[in-house]
């Protein structure tokens, strides 16, 4: 946001990063323990925590000194952050075995669209923090054109109303 005065934030910011390098000798932290945070029984450990979820959560997180100045919150705010990505990919997931059969006519071939959903449904989507899950991600054309044919006019109906209701710019070809 131009005009913004993000002087205090960035104060806070500083004040709060702290580097491994700073605190002394190594020590054995538990596992899956980021490299970036110090252990969990060093004074500084939650100045780093509070610079390591700064840097991989969205950067929208840094416009707010309250949640910078509390450590709890922003680990908080940072739990829910991932449950609800991880949630919402879950729903992308479920609902795109079929939505996708759909766009098989605007130049998948059936094999593609079923490699762009995973085959365990149940598994879960990739970490946003560590990135572990698919290996790649298909682009999608950046318009699509699909061709729907319904057995009766209610059916025409109720397709247009819910793909309307999830966003997309629908008509109807008589």
């Amino acid at each position: 946001m131009r005009g913004t005065d993000y002087s205090a934030i960035e104060a806070a910011i500083e004040h709060v990063e702290t580097t491994i390098e700073e605190s002394g000798p190594a020590r054995p932290t538990p596992p899956g323990w980021p490299a970036q945070v110090l252990p969990p029984d060093d004074p500084g450990w939650v100045h780093s925590a509070t610079s390591w979820l700064l840097d991989i959560l969205p950067p929208d997180y840094r416009t707010h000194s309250e949640i910078i100045t509390k450590p709890r919150a922003l680990a908080w705010m940072a739990a829910t952050h991932v449950e609800h990505y991880q949630a919402a990919a879950q729903r992308g997931y479920r609902s795109a075995a079929v939505d996708l059969r759909m766009l098989a006519a605007t130049g998948y071939d059936p094999e593609d669209v079923e490699d762009l959903v995973p085959r365990d449904l149940d598994q879960p989507p990739p970490n946003p923090v560590t990135g572990a899950g698919p290996a790649e991600r298909v682009e999608p054309p950046t318009v699509w054109g699909v061709v729907v044919t319904c057995d009766s006019e209610a059916e025409q109906v109720e397709l247009l109303e819910r793909l309307s209701a999830e966003g997309h710019s629908v008509r109807a070809l008589m």
